[in-house]
């Protein structure tokens, strides 16, 4: 018999994948070498649908210390997700990697912790939560303070910035009720399917919303015709160039060991 959870999980993974094969036929308008966002937002999605379907079907459900169950899938999509979902901000605010790898790093620790305290109970618990809160602080500053107006109005115009940059601060700063609507369900403030319908709304606002508000930036800009995004006939010319010269200086060696010899 299907429950209300099951319709809740059932209709997210419906709507994640319907948003993966739309970002997938929307790929096919742009050159394969400029698929690569789209690529990521696809994946995005798909997992996403996939972890929902997970916890439809009562996969790594987790019985924690003091009884309650626990959605390891959930978790696991998070754990997915959300660093994808940094990378595709680098991308488009070119932010060196090095930085983004050390907050995607300290995403997946946050879920672990959240997992831990989740599946522990008394001091423990809180002990857990709180170091996951000190992981996810250097998201809160890099969504509020690094990703500004100024960096879009760079990267996508200053017509795409007024269109959709409170938009997007809006979406990034949705992550910030995820530990909410945690520290309602494990204290049981909130009952078990209230807890799951808020982390699906959540959800499809956090990830479906970035989805759609890159592809509008995308489409309302020539981001993707960037001077420092690689495209391959740019390669081909500079190797033809590098031939070229060096095909070149063997030609004039021979010239120059004759004069040399003549003198």
């Amino acid at each position: 018999m299907i429950t209300k959870e099951d319709v809740v999980v059932l209709v997210d993974s419906v709507i994640m994948g319907a948003t993966f094969f739309y970002i997938l036929f929307d790929s096919f308008k742009l050159l394969p070498s400029r698929r690569f966002v789209h690529y990521l937002l696809g994946f995005i999605s798909g997992s996403s649908s996939i972890c929902y379907y997970m916890i439809y079907d009562k996969i790594l459900m987790i019985r924690s210390r003091d009884g309650h169950f626990l959605r390891g899938a959930e978790y696991l999509d998070w754990t997915v997700t959300v660093p994808t979902m940094l990378v595709v901000v680098a991308i488009m605010g070119r932010f060196p990697f090095p930085s983004i790898f050390v907050l995607c790093c300290l995403d997946i620790f946050m879920n672990i912790c959240g997992l831990l305290g989740a599946y522990t109970c008394g001091v423990s618990r809180w002990i857990y939560f709180t170091m996951g809160c000190f992981f996810f602080l250097p998201q809160w500053i890099f969504f509020l303070n690094d990703f500004d107006y100024a960096l879009v109005k760079k990267y996508f115009g200053e017509e795409v910035a007024k269109k959709y940059f409170f938009t997007g601060r809006c979406l990034f700063l949705s992550r910030m009720v995820f530990p909410v609507i945690w520290v309602l369900e494990i204290t049981q403030i909130v009952s078990y399917f209230s807890a799951l319908l808020m982390f699906s709304v959540m959800a499809i606002i956090s990830k479906i919303g970035l989805c759609f508000w890159v592809l509008a930036c995308i489409h309302g800009s020539t981001f993707l015709e960037g001077d420092d995004i690689p495209v391959v006939e740019e390669d081909e010319n500079a190797l033809s160039v590098i031939l070229s010269s060096k095909t070149n200086s063997k030609q004039s060696s021979p010239r120059s060991d004759k004069k040399t010899n003549a003198s």
